[in-house]
């Protein structure tokens, strides 16, 4: 296919998205030949959803969107120049309206804050402005009264802090000599409390918070914790029993709540670091594991040791751990039989657990948005590309066909930004960009491609 003709189609496509509401090229970030912005989604805010981007100019830098080309702009350039001025990294959370991230104030991260203008973009933290010593500051959470992050004012390791948003309500919570290398995460709220990981100098495992030193405990789960979901009064999560195998838990807080329900799940060396996905739906909560017997499977859980079970025996081949998402009265996901990919849904019984769509490949991903389930795969007609499912097999098709005929767009990260999808696609021209869509209509126009 020739420049012109491949230029000629992309426009046709373009014309298509404007008035059929099909995904459409938010903005070519990077506008270097074939060079890509490689957009990382954070969080949506309002109108607003913010992601970090690299533009080719200013590095990775954050910037902000609102579903149209004028509004998708960088916040601030905050290292100047190339070099990036923040890192590669999911940390950040909404609060008060506003966007609490990590970003480099050189050699160090620092937490930041903004409304999403220049202006209001500012440093909340420099945790040792005399003598930089290269120490991160982590975000792990926030409730309704704080932001919480793991940062360091001596070179002793990390303490926990918090912040009302402001320089003044700024400060050191307790100091918990979280180990310096480590990486410690956020791992939800109970109440008003954060629950976060973290290695310190004697342990690994959760700790809760509630803001004050004597209120900030340990919760346990020292082999490390590989997904979440709120439950009740609490969370249910998954924990790494040792380098083989991990266990379903719940704790509503306390150490003496954690329960353990149910354990000996086979951890696959080939895709340890497959997202592990836990979604609710109901009084359960879903979930993959491999008992050792029947393979990777659907599993669900009441909050309770017997409540915890495997969905369907026999069930669909190994289910993808990060395809489980909740869409209506069904959970859906992706299973591999034999060298085939399948999509399933079930309303949580064996009866009730049916096969959608055969004869797919190269499935992945798994996000339920406004009635629907999105993911990627390859129907053997088209490359690699986004699809919709409304749970029928009839309605179960390609959204759109971003990187015309065989290509691949390899679509990811999709993203809730209210009443538009988000998504990184490659359409073959631009790189990875940012891409949106409405199930409505698509409002602006794709930029013209490029020579």
């Amino acid at each position: 296919m020739t420049v012109v003709s491949r230029t000629l189609l992309v426009m046709v496509f373009v014309a298509r998205s404007l008035s059929a509401g099909l995904p459409y090229l938010l903005k070519d970030i990077n506008p270097s030949t074939r060079a890509s912005s490689d957009p990382l989604l954070l969080q949506t805010i309002g109108n607003t959803s913010y992601f970090l981007a690299d533009d080719g100019s200013h590095g990775l830098e954050l910037w902000k969107t609102d579903s149209t080309e004028s509004g998708t702009q960088l916040v601030k350039d905050i290292n100047p120049g190339i070099a990036p001025g923040v890192k590669k990294d999911r940390s950040a959370y909404a609060f008060r309206g506003r966007l609490i991230f990590s970003a480099l104030n050189v050699p160090d991260m620092q937490v930041w804050i903004t409304d999403g203008s220049e202006s209001g973009t500012t440093m909340l933290t420099d945790m040792h402005p005399a003598t930089p010593l290269g120490f991160n500051a982590f975000l792990i959470g926030a409730t309704n009264d704080a932001a919480y992050f793991i940062g360091s004012s001596t070179p002793g390791g990390g303490e926990l802090w918090r912040t009302d948003g402001t320089v003044a309500g700024t400060r050191m919570v307790v100091d918990l000599h979280v180990r310096s290398g480590t990486f410690p995460f956020g791992f939800g709220t109970i109440g008003n409390s954060v629950v976060f990981f973290a290695t310190t100098a004697t342990r690994s495992g959760l700790f809760i918070s509630d803001g004050t030193a004597e209120g900030t405990r340990t919760l346990g789960g020292g082999g490390g914790v590989a997904g979440h979901v709120p439950f009740g009064n609490g969370l249910v999560f998954a924990a790494f029993e040792d380098a083989n195998t991990f266990g379903i838990y719940r704790t509503e807080g306390t150490i003496e709540s954690i329960t353990r329900l149910h354990g000996g799940f086979k951890v696959d060396p080939n895709r340890a670091f497959e997202p592990f996905v836990l979604a609710s739906l109901g009084n359960f909560v879903y979930f993959t594991g491999d008992d050792g017997v029947h393979g990777r499977q659907l599993w669900r859980t009441d909050g309770t040791v017997d409540g915890t079970a495997i969905v369907a025996v026999p069930g669909p081949g190994s289910v993808q751990a990060g395809s489980v998402a909740t869409v209506g009265d069904n959970v859906f996901f992706l299973a591999r039989s034999g060298s085939v990919d399948q999509l399933w849904k079930s309303d949580g019984t064996a009866a009730g657990t049916k096969l959608v769509k055969d004869g797919l490949a190269n499935a992945y991903g798994g996000f339920a948005w406004h009635g629907a389930f999105y993911f990627a795969c390859n129907d053997g007609l088209h490359g690699t590309e986004p699809w919709i499912s409304d749970g029928t097999t009839s309605g179960t098709q390609m959204l759109h066909d971003i990187n015309p005929g065989m290509g691949s767009s390899n679509p990811f990260q999709y993203f809730d930004g209210g009443n538009v999808l988000y998504f990184s696609a490659d359409d073959g021209l631009h790189g990875m960009e940012l891409w949106a869509y409405s199930n409505v209509t698509a409002p602006v126009r794709r930029r013209a491609a490029r020579p």
